[in-house]
């Protein structure tokens, strides 16, 4: 799965054209992830789009 999400980032990077100011991982299940596939996904993003400096990023958890 993670491979496919960071595959989506590449394909979906050509459409934003502003500086992200915001990362977002919603849901609940981001909560579920190891740090390191949450790393993984934030390097790619960095690798792939502006970002406003400085950024927010946040994850929604699960309280279960």
């Amino acid at each position: 799965m993670l491979k496919s999400m960071l595959a989506e980032l590449e394909l979906q990077s050509s459409f934003l054209k502003k500086p992200l100011e915001s990362i977002y991982f919603g849901g609940g299940s981001p909560s579920l992830l190891s740090p390191k596939v949450i790393e993984q996904w934030l390097l790619k993003i960095d690798q792939l789009f502006e970002m406003q400096t400085p950024i927010e990023i946040s994850l929604e958890v699960n309280p279960d």
